[in-house]
């Protein structure tokens, strides 16, 4: 999971961009509901939403606990300060999902989850690991999965506070390896089904056997989820060396997203990381990020647009460590870096910091063909470190643009009338 390192004439019809691609669903809280989890190997879970969701949807689930009640990303358990110890699992709807359908994960596909005999828990959540907005919750194999005081620890979990037990969380406290929603309830309302299958009195615990809940729910209200108004894309980099992948986790329609790499000396570490290893990062007292040259060091990807599109970027994050107090600026260009423009503003970070830097609202349109991004250290405490840069994400809308010609033809119209009403 780390890498170091409105229309209103004919004429203004062609002139005007629309949607180009449907957009995933956007979830409340409470729209989908866990209906089983395993903790004998295999471990496996499995999910139904409550509402209808639209092809490409991304949720993400964790096993990893919180610290707090706080939604913000700083409430992530993390072991030992290490993002390779923070594993999530992504799913993307590859065609639209019917309300109540059972989704199946198995062992083999959720990469770093590992669910714990001795308690664990699962969150939903969209958005990123860095601003999570959560959707649901499951907590078993514990006689106190969520606790209210104390310590978190790798077994148990603070609820985050926009979750309630019993309304869009569930907590089973039967302190046995295996839960499945028993499926007394299995049709009816939207809201009578999330109450059933959040109540943890309807739940069927085992020590030895695997339970999988029921293989539908019927839903006799069910809605369709709204469109979210931005698309996410990124990268999710994998645990460990493993199943380390620099490849992106999940992409827009009608874009492209390159391999994550670096230039310079970078390697991949033991817990699946790229890294900048002994970067001769440029000491404090300046680096001009003018005049790139071959020496130069940096991480970077590409995106590439599809013709006839065009890509607005508003909120661009990522993840960071390093062994040096150093500076991080994040940058992208659409001539190969001739010529290029920074995103957001540098982030300044200690060599004790594991965080996140968010630079929201960045109203960049209008970006198409091929964008590279890169990753910058400089300003280091010394000459050389190792800079880490981890789950790389993007969000934006993706617009359609119109043919030349049809623009041209819409114009010719357009004056053709104006003439005619002349005579």
């Amino acid at each position: 999971m780390k890498l170091k390192i409105a229309l209103l004439s004919l004429g203004s019809l062609y002139l005007t961009s629309v949607s180009a691609t449907a957009a995933q669903s956007y979830l409340d809280a409470g729209d989908i509901v866990f209906l089983a989890a395993n903790s004998d190997a295999p471990d496996t879970f499995a999910f139904a939403p409550l509402v209808n969701i639209a092809a490409g949807t991304v949720i993400h689930f964790s096993d990893n606990s919180r610290t707090s009640t706080a939604t913000d990303y700083a409430a992530w358990r993390l072991n030992n300060g290490a993002f390779s110890e923070t594993p999530y699992y992504t799913w993307v709807a590859s065609t639209a999902v019917t309300a109540g359908t059972r989704i199946s994960i198995p062992d083999t596909v959720h990469g770093g989850i590992g669910l714990a005999t001795a308690g664990d828990n699962l969150f939903a959540f969209q958005g990123d690991i860095y601003n999570p907005r959560f959707v649901s919750a499951i907590g078993w194999t514990s006689a106190s999965p969520f606790i209210t005081t104390g310590t978190a620890s790798a077994n148990n979990s603070y609820l985050p506070s926009s979750l309630t037990l019993g309304t869009n969380a569930v907590s089973i406290t039967a302190n046995q390896d295996n839960t499945g929603y028993n499926g007394i309830t299995t049709s009816g309302t939207t809201a009578a089904l999330r109450t059933a299958v959040n109540t943890a009195g309807n739940w069927t615990s085992s020590e030895t056997v695997v339970q999988s809940g029921p293989a539908l729910l019927t839903i006799s209200d069910a809605a369709t989820a709204t469109d979210a108004t931005k698309q996410l894309m990124g990268y999710s980099f994998g645990p460990n060396a493993t199943n380390y992948t620099n490849a992106a986790t999940v992409v827009a329609g009608n874009t492209t997203l390159s391999g994550f790499d670096f230039t310079g000396t970078g390697t991949l570490d033991t817990n699946g990381s790229n890294a900048l290893t002994g970067q001769a990062y440029a000491v404090a007292g300046g680096w001009d990020i003018d005049g790139f040259d071959v020496g130069d060091q940096y991480l970077e990807f590409t995106m590439t647009i599809d013709s006839g599109f065009a890509f607005q970027l508003e909120d661009f994050g990522f993840g960071y460590q390093s062994s040096e107090n150093i500076t991080i600026g994040a940058y992208y260009s659409t001539d190969g870096f001739a010529t290029y423009n920074q995103l957001g503003t540098d982030t300044a970070i200690t060599n004790t910091n594991v965080g996140a830097a968010f630079l929201t609202n960045l109203g960049i349109s209008g970006l198409d063909g091929t964008i590279d991004f890169r990753f910058y250290g400089y300003d280091a405490a010394t000459g050389n470190g190792n800079l880490e840069i981890d789950e790389v994400w993007m969000q934006g809308s993706l617009t359609a643009i119109p043919e030349p010609s049809a623009a041209l033809l819409s114009s010719l119209g357009v004056l053709a009338l104006l003439r005619r009403r002349k005579r």
